[in-house]
């Protein structure tokens, strides 16, 4: 039995870190300027193709910026679909909660519109006959050479 406890001791402190990187690499991902691109309420997209930049979000280290407005963003890469809270600063303290997707240069958030709580996050990309959420849509802006 000690020898059990001894081989499964080792593995059980070594995944740790493994979370820590994998929180690390989720804020390391969207750091720069996301333009806002589209939102998608009860299952309409509203697509901004002369932008929206009131609405576009700035990400440095932990903290993010629309317009005026900014926050830190509070992430957990390992769940199912990966949670995201944004809780504002300015120009009243809120969070809101919700999930998000990265794919390359796209940042999906979807939102619980309004202040939340970790249980009125979503937990699906969908916002057919939920008036309380919304996708937001966001482009990487590239580094202009």
């Amino acid at each position: 039995m000690c020898a059990l406890l001894l081989c499964v001791l080792p593995l059980s402190g070594a995944a740790e870190p493994i979370k820590e990187d994998k929180a690390k690499n989720g804020f390391e991902n969207l750091q720069g300027v996301w333009r806002f691109v589209s939102i998608e309420l009860d299952g309409k997209v509203i697509e901004f193709k002369q932008g929206a930049p009131n609405f576009n979000m700035v990400v440095t280290e932990t903290k993010f910026t629309f317009g005026k407005t900014e926050g830190e963003i509070v992430l957990n890469p390992l769940a199912t679909p990966p949670a995201i809270d944004l809780r504002y600063a300015k120009p009243e303290a809120a969070t809101v909660v919700g999930v998000y997707k990265l794919d390359d240069d796209t940042l999906a958030l979807c939102l619980k519109r309004g202040k939340g709580e970790a249980k009125d996050r979503p937990t699906e990309f969908a916002t057919k006959g939920t008036p309380e959420v919304e996708i937001r849509t966001y482009k990487r802006d590239k580094p202009k050479k």
